[in-house]
């Protein structure tokens, strides 16, 4: 297996993300991983026969390194809806590892700190977790705002001090980690980059 010579394989029930092109981000997870064979799960159907043949980047957090990112180049080969898993069957996404593993930066922009910064959807502010000139890992507590989704585009405003900066943002990824009752988490793009 090429995986093997570099880190240990992702482990079933890993969750991953798949890099279907520059600004399309899919999140599922390893069900089995048969030699370079890799079964993800498409409980949700969101990868279908477009993506069949066609060259995608599956990135995760290997347990040797967890603060390392690494990836590999994969081709999706068949989409079956039959796959059999404990007594069962589900959706799946079969997909070939055409690569070694390597390191895997997906930032455009760098990370960035700044002191007494603040963002707000609306009249609601939002936790930054980490920022970037290009986009932001935001946390909402409150949940007020229904059109938070991801592929919406919404309107953001950073403030500092006196200073108040807008832009608008699409949602890359929306995920909520702890139930119906935990925070959201909210991965946006800037459509234009902050000059901070």
């Amino acid at each position: 297996m090429i995986m093997s010579q570099i880190l240990s394989t992702p482990s079933p029930e890993k969750t991953v993300d798949l890099i279907l092109n520059p600004g399309t981000i899919k999140r599922t997870r390893i069900l089995d991983v048969l030699g370079d064979r890799i079964v993800l799960s498409n409980q949700r159907k969101a990868l279908n026969a477009r993506n069949l043949l066609h060259p995608a980047i599956l990135t995760y957090l290997p347990k040797e390194t967890p603060s390392v990112r690494y990836g590999f180049d994969i081709m999706m080969m068949s989409i079956p809806d039959d796959y059999a898993l404990a007594e069962k069957t589900i959706p799946v996404v079969m997909a070939l590892q055409i690569s070694p593993a390597r390191k895997m930066d997906l930032r455009v922009f760098p990370r960035i700190k700044i002191d007494g910064l603040r963002l707000f959807l609306g009249d609601e502010e939002l936790d930054i977790m980490d920022i970037s000139a290009g986009g932001a890992h935001l946390i909402r507590k409150k949940k007020r705002h229904e059109n938070v989704k991801a592929g919406a585009t919404i309107l953001l405003n950073l403030k500092r001090s006196r200073d108040i900066i807008t832009r608008e943002a699409k949602i890359l990824r929306f995920w909520n980690v702890r139930g119906i009752n935990g925070s959201d988490h909210i991965a946006v793009k800037f459509l234009q980059p902050v000059d901070f």
